[in-house]
């Protein structure tokens, strides 16, 4: 693709990721192959949606602190690619600058935030965030992990306006989740 015919960086996805990133519905569970952009994509989802929401919170659950940070890294590039200037970046550590990862967080000017955490019950319950949890299969304790986030996320009067999803169990097992979900009222 010839730069003089970006206009935007969210050119630069492919067609797929552009129609992930340009869907806006509250719930989305993505099935993609390994290494195809998923965490790419939707970092840029969620620092447009940062962009233009003013004090609008994402929240990103991966299996371990480094996939956490990979995520948010990815954040910090498309704010970079948006020409967005971050107004903090912070790392909350649990014990010390040598103890596990509570989490990771970039702040926009417009007070919005993106913050990384590990994919734990006690890193993600209660929270009211746009949600992604990445390689979901791979969390310590996916099960539970979902029960905690399961009351933010199906009350219309809490949480964020998109829950993002990327199953990858083997079993199918996701597919009870969302039918559990279409199921419950909203």
């Amino acid at each position: 693709m010839s730069s003089s015919l970006i206009t935007t960086p969210l050119d630069l996805l492919l067609p797929y990721q552009a129609q992930w990133v340009a869907d806006e519905s509250r719930f989305k569970a993505g099935i993609w192959s390994r290494q195809s952009g998923k965490d790419f994509s939707t970092a840029a989802e969620a620092v447009r949606d940062a962009m233009i929401r003013p004090k609008t919170t994402w929240m990103i659950a991966a299996p371990s602190e480094r996939q956490a940070m990979e995520s948010l890294s990815k954040c910090k590039e498309w704010a970079e690619a948006f020409s967005v200037a971050l107004a903090a970046e912070e790392i909350e550590r649990q014990d010390g600058p040598n103890t596990l990862l509570k989490s990771g967080s970039i702040t926009f000017d417009n007070g919005s935030r993106i913050l990384a955490v590990p994919g734990r019950p006690d890193t993600v319950r209660g929270f009211s965030a746009n949600l992604v949890l990445t390689e979901f299969a791979f969390f310590e304790d996916p099960d539970a992990t979902w029960r905690a986030v399961l009351p933010s996320i199906t009350n219309p009067l809490r949480g964020g306006e998109k829950k993002v999803r990327y199953p990858q169990r083997q079993d199918g097992s996701w597919r009870q989740d969302v039918q559990d979900h279409q199921r419950q009222p909203a």
